[in-house]
């Protein structure tokens, strides 16, 4: 059980973020939230029941488009939504290969690489992205190659 004072700082962290939304954004906030619900939703259904399991990933999925998309159309992308969209893609993607490596133990070799190029990579590009200044991972200037 976590302390009143977790309990306070968690509030305040909640209230700071909660103050730093308006408009358009409280939707794609709450988006982005009910986005990691479903992915966790999806993880714990993965093992026992595949129909629940593939619904909510693909709708997670789904979600994280038009997030992705409103945040840039609205000019609402923050390094912080850059940074959890990110993480929340490699959770998702970690789960689903690690119950593929039960269901397949055969081919754990192969999933354990791709965790692992998967991660590599993806925390290169981010972090690339941050030292050249971009506010997201998803910014292209056409006189760069990076």
């Amino acid at each position: 059980m976590p302390t009143n004072h977790v309990k306070a700082v968690l509030s305040y962290i909640l209230a700071g973020l909660l103050d730093a939304v308006d408009g358009h954004a409280a939707r794609f906030f709450n988006q982005r939230y009910f986005r990691i619900f479903l992915t966790l939703l999806a993880c714990y259904h993965m093992p026992t029941n595949h129909v629940k399991a593939v619904l909510s990933y693909i709708l997670a999925g789904l979600l994280d488009a038009v997030d992705g998309h409103a945040a840039r159309f609205f000019n609402q992308s923050t390094r912080f939504g850059a940074m959890l969209d990110q993480l929340t893609d490699r959770c998702a993607t970690m789960c689903l290969l690690a119950t593929l490596s039960y269901f397949y133990p055969s081919y754990m070799f192969f999933f354990q690489l791709s965790m692992t190029i998967d991660i590599a990579c993806h925390w290169l590009h981010l972090h690339t992205s941050l030292l050249l200044g971009k506010t997201s991972h998803k910014s292209k200037d056409a006189n760069r190659n990076d």
